[in-house]
């Protein structure tokens, strides 16, 4: 080796410089005399025949590397050699890429570059008089063909190396998990031409975009193309751990075979022209019931790709013009209240050398981080521990304790226990001095030149680019670990090689064998193990105050330009004291790309604000067949704060058709067109136009009274319960033990409830039976999940919806629920406290001592454009599912489920490098779906038989059990009996509005009518609630249902009323007809065959009778309901004409009229019939003779 450094200011094409160096062997390898002897011994030179460790021929030799370029860095301290300290270590995070030097003409003009090999016919030194040449010189190179070895890598294809220290930017994006989901060619895919190439070759992916004008191409004879190759994973780990004398395992699974790099663009709710998931017919639609979905946003894509890169850069999101990218990213949402959130990762590596370990050992002294969003403030964060140490610290530094590389603690799994208990072995927390946030925002620097950078991507740097700044010391000197080592993930070759033979179809699964981590296994805290991944994890806790979508960066900042001299250094900073690359804290997302960030994203986004509360006590008991049980509550926010997010209130405003109207008012004309009016009751109106007094409206008439406008509201649309059987005995059946789940809330088994904050006697986040408003469903709710997964019950309230299906959109009701823009502080507050209740309503047939809880839970990202739930929740059967296929994760849950609209479009930032930038979102839709990931289970929920007291509330019996299926005008009339009713009782009945007429506390007299959107239906509820005493009842085994009104019949006519037998079918008229099934009609004396009856029961079709009508002349109609045993009489109601169309014959036993001709029986078939009666009756005569002898 030459030994001998050279450097190259400017390189061909511009970028970086570089370092050059020539290394020269001898005789292949160091090897003993008697090897070298042996000319058949060729091991140490160049192999005849390539190796081959796989089983493709063709491929699988480019992974049989024979030789290898290694370094071995200076740490500046004396090491093993025991030579002097050089004092000139390489510095922490240093980074840098090794290739073989590409041809080019240095500026003596000599070509330098290539590797050489001595079968090659260029001698390796050639001497012309005094001057010396390369084999490089040779003219039979030509002038500009490329060494070989740029056929297959050259400097964009090699990875850079750092050194040191890796920050990571621990931010996720999502790659979708449907069948459905389609990807871009955004990626370098896999491919390389392994050194062959024709001039009519298509270049590869990873030149398409590197050398996009084929510039490097052109340069080789045969236009070689380079490639590059990726490793993509698919399996899973097991993490064992013991928690209160338990074993319990947390299964870790990874899959990077499903695409050819992380498309994290939403695509899935879109229309789609091909297979899977053809929305065309004959193959499509995926849902009959949403058959023309939107058209897909722009997706970025090579063709619309700008072609522009700068050197060293690969290409990123941010090079495609914003309206040739619209679609949504699918990106990590946080909760506030949160488990610890890992927002930073730090790769460190020290010095392997034992010499320098002994005397130097590498330490952290302190990690300085700053945070920035668009109003961020420390109180967006939990307070902090100043010792690190309290898990609910606002900001915390852990170190990979369990040595995997990723983030794991136990806190977010110990609710899961039965017993709660702190789970070991798993990361741990790094002690902490004086942890304390900086007094004010500061500017902060990225890239080290001591300059403030701009944080918010609008090209300026002001005080909206201040940044948050909190330096992390560790109590102690947190040694670093001597080695980094590669995850523990074992591939095999073989399977990967074959893998990679495959067509790309990004659909394929691998079956990659990975390998379990044992429960012993080395820890992170002793740092002479190599350590893989991130050994220090950054950590946020959010507190209950980020507002509803407020975004978060966290980054390491180089320095801090507004502290004095001599405070400004930040960064990581070690012990003893070591130089610092200028790169070091450049943070990186292997999340992804390999080498560059493709997205930016680095920015938390907050969840819609939610805090589940358990509304149960330590002993709840439910009473069978008593009064509503809440069980969960719900508080909401948009966090927000009142100034923002309502523009105007009132007391008082006065509703009309699509209209509102408040006296006094001088609003400025149009200001709240695309805002929100909210009434009374909590319904909410699409604003289009106002006037200095009037608001025009899209749909509705609102109620009188308060009222506020809002603007870019968010509303709560969909809530799925859990419920879990407790102990052993599984003795909880919801199908059974609750009353059955229905669209009017107030008898539903399972039900929803708004807090009425505008009801004067409203208990703010307090469950008031009488007072609290019964959410409006857009279906009844419905118990769903898979097999083997807990029973749910699904609530969808999410009309009017976004678009107009199944019916226009102004025609929809408005049930979604506008949710709160703050919490309330105190109770006196509107908002204080849950503002949505889980109410259970326990039946009859519950077993006591049955036992249970009841929870909520969320899972899986979500997806931005989602459609409507409503559009499947009025169906039936399997179709009723149908949503999962627009969404990006099918198996995912919206437990609580929201959509937020926006009258300007957000704003989306992004890091590409040091350059922060921002772009408006441009999906085209101003609305966007969300769910929370909170959970929380209720108590121990025990049943118990309903207590006897002199104010207990019992429903005995009724006057009636069978109640009608429509009731006709003017009501229908029973009376419930029992006790304890008081003497100003409500009653709620399935299907009807009831009007209390009369009650004594031992019956209540009622007029029920039938309901024309909610038809009764069995089983019938039927709640009596004493409000003086606060105490209820309720029966689902009391009444059954008739068909038709319950009244009997009456008949007003028939049309025609006067006929043949062929003017059948006739039609009778009249009321309370009952269904065919119940229905009997006669004329005279002989029952007619029923063709239909109207569902109005006001008409009935009849046939002619088969065997005819016996009697002529006027007839009576009697119309009767086999339900009731009543019948309905009209005499004389229709006149039957009897017409004879032949004369009778000459002798008196001629028959009924019949036809001449042929086939005719005339009169001697008569005569022979009525010979045949009278035996007949002879016959009979003798028989009834012979029983009387007997």
């Amino acid at each position: 080796m030459t030994g001998v450094w050279e450097h190259i200011a400017f390189p061909p094409g511009g970028g970086d410089p570089w370092w050059r160096t020539t290394m020269r062997f001898f005789e292949g390898r160091r090897r003993g005399l008697d090897a070298i002897v042996d000319e058949g011994n060729v091991e140490g030179y160049v192999e005849k025949v390539p190796d081959n460790h796989g089983p493709y021929v063709a491929t699988s030799s480019q992974y049989a590397h024979d030789y290898f370029v290694v370094v071995r860095t200076d740490s500046g301290f004396q090491n093993v050699s025991l030579a002097p300290p050089t004092g000139s270590g390489l510095t922490m995070g240093a980074d840098f890429r090794a290739f073989i030097e590409p041809r080019r003409v240095d500026s003596r003009g000599r070509t330098r570059g290539g590797i050489y090999v001595d079968s090659m016919i260029p001698p390796l030194l050639s001497y012309y008089g005094a001057s010396e040449y390369g084999w490089q010189d040779d003219y039979r190179w030509g002038a500009s063909e490329p060494w070989w070895p740029q056929r297959t890598v050259n400097a964009m294809s090699t990875k850079p190396v750092r050194f040191g220290l890796d920050v990571h930017d621990l931010g996720l994006t999502y790659e979708s998990d449907s069948n459905f989901r389609r990807q871009t060619n955004l990626f370098f895919g896999d491919g390389s031409e392994l050194g062959f190439s024709r001039p009519d070759f298509e270049p590869t992916d990873f030149d398409a975009w590197m050398d996009p004008f084929g510039l490097e191409r052109a340069k080789f004879l045969n236009r070689h193309s380079v490639g590059v190759l990726r490793w993509r994973l698919f399996g899973a780990y097991t993490i064992p751990f013991t928690a209160g004398g338990t074993t319990y395992s947390i299964q870790v699974g990874f899959d990077d075979t499903r695409g050819w790099g992380q498309f994290a663009y939403e695509t899935v709710p879109f229309f789609k022209s091909n297979q899977p998931g053809c929305d065309l017919p004959p193959a499509g639609p995926r849902s009959a019931a949403y058959a023309s979905p939107p058209v897909q946003p722009y997706l970025p894509w090579y063709e619309s790709w700008p072609a522009t890169l700068l050197p060293g850069e690969y290409p990123r999101a941010s090079d495609w013009h914003p309206e040739d990218v619209q679609a949504r990213l699918l990106t990590q949402k946080e909760d506030i209240d949160s488990f610890q959130i890992p927002v930073l990762g730090l790769n460190l590596a020290g010095s392997a050398d034992p010499i320098v370990n002994s005397r130097n050992a590498l330490s952290v002294a302190s990690i300085t981080v700053a945070f920035w969003g668009p109003d961020f403030h420390p109180d967006d964060l939990a307070p902090l521990d100043p010792n690190g140490l309290d898990i609910n610290s606002g900001v915390m530094l852990f170190e990979d304790t369990d040595q995997n590389g990723v983030f794991l603690i136990g806190k977010p799994f110990e609710p899961y226990l039965d017993f709660p208990v702190p789970i070991p072995g798993l990361d741990e927390p790094v002690r902490l001095r004086n942890l304390a946030w900086s007094s004010s925002a500061e500017y902060i620097d990225l890239d080290g030149d001591g300059i403030p950078d701009d944080m918010n991507g609008d090209g300026v740097v002001d005080d909206r680019d201040k940044a948050w700044v909190l330096t992390m010391v560790p109590e102690r000197l947190w040694d670093v670990p001597q080695q980094d080592a590669i995850s523990d993930v074992a591939i095999d070759l073989d399977r990967f090689l074959e893998l990679k033979s495959r067509d790309k179809d990004a659909s394929e699964q691998s079956t990659l064998e990975v390998s379990s981590r044992d429960a012993d296994s080395a820890k992170a805290l002793d740092i002479t193990v190599p350590q893989p991944g991130d050994d220090l994890f950054i950590t946020i806790r959010l507190s209950e105050k980020p507002r509803r979508f407020q975004k978060i960066r966290a980054v390491v900042p180089a320095t801090l330009p507004e502290r004095p001299d001599g405070q400004r250094k930040a960064g990581v900073q070690f012990f003893p004291q070591i130089n610092t690359s200028a790169s070091a804290f450049l943070k990186s997302n292997p999340d992804e790309d390999v080498v560059q960030d493709f997205y930016g994203h680095d920015m938390l986004e907050v969840n819609v604000p939610v805090k589940i509360v358990d509304i149960t006590n330590q002993a709840q008991v439910i009473t069978i067949g008593g009064a509503a049980l809440p069980v969960l509550g719900l508080d909401i926010s948009t966090n927000r704060g009142t100034a923002t997010g309502t523009l105007a209130s009132g007391g008082s405003g006065v509703g009309g058709s699509n209209s509102f109207s408040v006296s006094g008012a001088s609003w400025t004309p149009n200001a709240f067109a695309g805002d929100w009016l909210v009434d009374s009751r909590f319904e909410t109106y699409e604003i289009v136009a106002n006037t200095a007094n009037q608001l025009t409206l899209f749909s509705g008439q609102p109620r009188d009274g308060q009222w506020r406008i809002v603007r870019d509201p968010t509303f709560l649309e969909q809530v799925i319960v859990e419920f879990y059987n407790e102990g052993e005995d599984a003795d909880f059946n919801p199908f059974t033990d609750l009353l059955p789940l229905d669209v009017d809330q107030r008898i539903s088994g399972v039900a929803l409830y708004r807090d009425n904050d505008a009801h004067p006697n409203n208990r703010n986040g307090v469950f008031d039976p009488d007072i609290d408003i019964p959410l409006t469903l857009d279906a009844p709710p419905v118990f769903i999940g898979q097999t083997s997964e807990d029973i749910k019950v699904m609530f969808v309230f999410s009309t009017p919806g976004t678009d107009d299906v199944p019916i226009p959109r102004a025609q929809q009701p408005r049930n979604r629920q506008w949710v709160p823009d703050t919490f309330g502080q105190q109770s006196t507050d509107p908002f204080f406290g849950p503002d949505f209740f889980v109410v259970l309503r326990a039946s009859n047939r519950m077993k006591p001592n049955a036992n249970f809880r009841v929870g909520i839970v969320s899972w899986g990202p979500n997806t931005p454009t989602e459609p409507d739930p409503d559009t499947w929740a009025r169906l039936s059967g399997e179709e009723r599912n149908d949503f999962t296929k627009f969404r990006e994760f099918p198996w995912a849950q919206r437990g609580l489920g929201f959509i937020t609209f926006f009258k300007e479009p957000p704003t989306y930032y992004y890091m590409d490098g040091y350059r922060a930038g921002q772009r408006q979102d441009s999906s085209g839709f101003d609305w966007i779906r969300s769910h929370s990931t909170k959970k929380r289970r209720s108590g121990v929920i025990t049943a118990r038989t309903a207590p006897v007291s002199p104010t207990s509330v019992v429903i005995d019996s009724a006057s009636t059990t069978r109640l009608p299926a429509v009731t006709a005008p003017g009501g229908f009339n029973l009376v419930i009996n029992g006790q304890g009713f008081g003497t100003n009782p409500s009653v709620i009945l399935t299907g009807y509005t009831v009007r209390v007429t009369q009650a004594t506390d031992t019956a209540i007299h009622i007029n029920i009518t039938s309901q024309a959107g909610n038809p009764p239906h069995e089983p019938i509820v039927v709640i009596v609630r004493n409000p003086a005493t606060d105490k209820e009842a309720s029966r689902s085994d009391l009444f059954t249902l008739m068909p038709g009104t319950g009244e009997q019949p009456i008949v007003t006519g028939v049309n025609p009323s006067r006929g043949t037998k062929d003017i059948f079918p006739i039609t009778i008229m009249g009321q309370n007809f009952p269904d065919v099934d119940n229905t009997e009609v006669y004329l005279g004396r002989t029952r007619i065959p029923l063709l239909s009856v109207s569902t109005d029961g006001t008409q009935i079709r009849a046939g002619f009778p088969p065997s005819g009508l016996p009697d002529v002349g006027p007839l009576t109609v009697k119309v009767k309901n086999m339900n009731n045993n009543t019948e309905g009489v009209l005499l004389n109601g229709f006149d039957y004409v009897n017409v004879a169309v032949r004369n009778k014959v000459r002798n008196i036993f001629g028959c009924a009229p019949g036809e001449q001709g042929a086939g005719a029986g005339g009169v001697w078939g008569d005569l022979v019939l009525m010979a045949l009666v009278l035996a007949a009756m002879a016959a009979g005569l003798g028989r009834k003779r012979i029983i009387r002898k007997q």
